[in-house]
């Protein structure tokens, strides 16, 4: 009986700690995951956005998919580019080149449960804005 308590014991630890190990692995790499969303532009032009994000530290890498209408309702254009960025607390900044070279960069809000990041963001050769809302999906 008394084998079979420390079994129960051992096992019940165990689980608790592949639990806490999981959501330290998530507290720790918060925004590494797969992220949707949209840029709207000023005239209420609507970009989508895929990223792909890897964490490491404070480092950020990955891909992002930028489709829609872009610089105006005859040019529309989908591309795929890398992206980096860094994180500090909820502040993310994320930055890549669109195929015209031009340098995209945001600045955006981890909400508290981790699941969306929102924000501001330009091209600098442009000084085009727009108001990023990305939702996390994996």
């Amino acid at each position: 009986m008394r084998r079979i308590v420390n079994w129960m014991i051992c096992g019940c630890v165990g689980i608790g700690l592949v639990f806490s190990w999981q959501q330290i692995s998530a507290q720790d790499n918060p925004v590494a995951g797969k992220w949707t969303g949209s840029i709207v532009q000023r005239g209420n032009s609507v970009v989508s956005v895929d990223m792909k994000i890897a964490q490491s530290g404070k480092t950020l890498s990955g891909t992002v998919i930028v489709g829609g209408r872009l610089m105006g309702p005859s040019w529309s254009k989908e591309y795929e580019a890398q992206l980096t960025g860094q994180i500090e607390g909820r502040n993310v900044t994320i930055e890549w080149r669109n195929p015209e070279a031009h340098h995209i960069m945001a600045n955006l809000t981890l909400a508290d449960n981790g699941t969306s990041l929102d924000g501001t963001g330009y091209v600098r050769a442009t000084s085009t804005t727009g108001v990023f809302k990305l939702r996390k999906f994996d």
